[in-house]
């Protein structure tokens, strides 16, 4: 499992006109008040996230992982976005490695095209 404190992520963009963002630093998130409304809509609607073969992340934002995902498919275009994981650790099952934790998150809406200004790793 990853470890929540030695996990960061920060992810800016938009929702509609609005300019939002999201960080998760020191096992803490901070985040814009809408972004957050359209997260618990995720949440409390049970979205699944990523499925593997083994399990599934649902949307959440209790740990970094499933919070960068469920964060991510909030926005309506992202500008920016740097997710670092501690080296070595699985993301919380040995088959979402984060290889598969990046190509999840290369799909959402980058400005300039997918990965645009995306640092993962």
């Amino acid at each position: 499992m990853v470890d929540k404190t030695d996990s960061y992520f920060q992810v800016k963009g938009h929702l509609g006109l609005l300019p939002v963002s999201a960080i998760w630093s020191h096992g803490y998130l901070t985040a814009d008040p809408e972004l957050l409304d359209r997260a618990d809509e995720l949440i409390l609607g049970g979205v699944a996230l990523v499925t593997s073969s083994a399990r599934t992340i649902n949307a959440s934002l209790d740990d970094p992982v499933a919070a960068v995902l469920t964060l991510a498919r909030c926005f309506d275009q992202i500008t920016a976005a740097t997710v670092r994981l501690p080296a070595g650790d699985e993301v919380n099952d040995p088959e979402i490695s984060l290889e598969v934790l990046q190509g999840h998150l290369a799909q959402f809406p980058f400005a300039g095209g997918p990965g645009a200004q995306a640092n993962l790793g």
